[in-house]
């Protein structure tokens, strides 16, 4: 398996890792990482309770689904595909570095 410290050529081997970092980069927008300059770290209870309400929010929402919610799923998706597509296409990854 090649090392992804360094850019890779191939966006074969860039798609999976930017596609499982994807989680990481929202639960750090809810409080994972630190906050500021990311030098004050929140407590873990924090960012659990955080993404809890909003997976919550977000899967009971997805219960009926209508025209309008429809389109937010759609946008949802290309806010998820975003994160994902230009770090590849750029040939690196979006890994925090933690």
């Amino acid at each position: 398996m090649p090392s992804y410290v360094a850019q890779v050529t191939d966006w074969e081997h860039l798609f999976i890792p930017n596609l499982m970092n994807v989680p990481t980069l929202w639960a750090g927008a809810l409080g994972l990482w630190g906050l500021g300059w990311l030098d004050t770290t929140l407590p873990f209870i924090v960012w659990v309770s955080k993404l809890a309400v909003f997976c919550t929010m977000t899967f009971t929402g997805l219960r009926f689904l209508g025209w309008r919610k429809t389109i937010v799923v759609a946008v949802f998706g290309a806010v998820w595909l975003i994160p994902m597509l230009t770090p590849t296409e750029n040939r690196a990854t979006n890994h925090h570095g933690r």
